[in-house]
């Protein structure tokens, strides 16, 4: 999105297009365009439609960029609807830390075949693992797909915010 083409007119858009040719220029103005009709279409009058069911997984994705938290929730529910996965009920052993290693281990098999949530930390220090998502962002490059602007959360970043989450249930030592 360029900031410069979006204050225009569809007016003065189709005149910069009609000056534009062939070339970067055109397909920025092309895509603007695009851009506008995909509003248009998903967000009537301001608001994101009402029913989702016949929003393809990418558009619902593209959605969220210009939702509300409202309707994130809503195209949660959505993504949540078509990818439904029956997950366990919660471990009830009376112990607060059995319960937790149990409804880890259930999770990790009702999500496999993804890599148990134990293998996650170590992607952190693999080496084909960084180089392969270098390779990705590359070839993300490559195809002429516009970088993300918005911030990605670092794996340092992850983890402090997970020993924040993680230390804010302060549990009680026994007397």
């Amino acid at each position: 999105m360029r900031p410069d083409l979006v204050g225009l007119s569809d007016d003065q858009l189709a005149a910069r297009y009609s000056a534009a040719g062939q070339g970067p220029e055109a397909a920025a103005i092309a895509a603007e365009a695009a851009r506008r009709d995909l509003l248009a279409r998903l967000f009537p009058g301001g608001q994101l439609l009402g029913d989702l069911s016949d929003v393809g997984d990418d558009e619902l994705a593209w959605c969220m960029q210009y939702a509300t938290s409202e309707e994130l929730f809503r195209i949660a529910a959505e993504m949540d609807r078509r990818n439904a996965v029956d997950l366990p009920e919660p471990a009830d052993t009376g112990d607060a830390v059995a319960n937790m290693l149990a409804d880890r281990d259930a999770l990790a098999e009702a999500m496999a075949p993804a890599p148990d949530p134990e293998d996650w930390g170590r992607l952190a220090d693999d080496e084909s693992f960084a180089a392969e998502a270098a390779a990705i962002a590359a070839a993300h490059e490559e195809d002429g797909s516009e970088r993300d602007e918005r911030h990605t959360i670092t794996r340092r970043e992850a983890r402090a915010l997970y020993d924040e989450y993680v230390s804010s249930f302060s549990v009680a030592a026994p007397e």
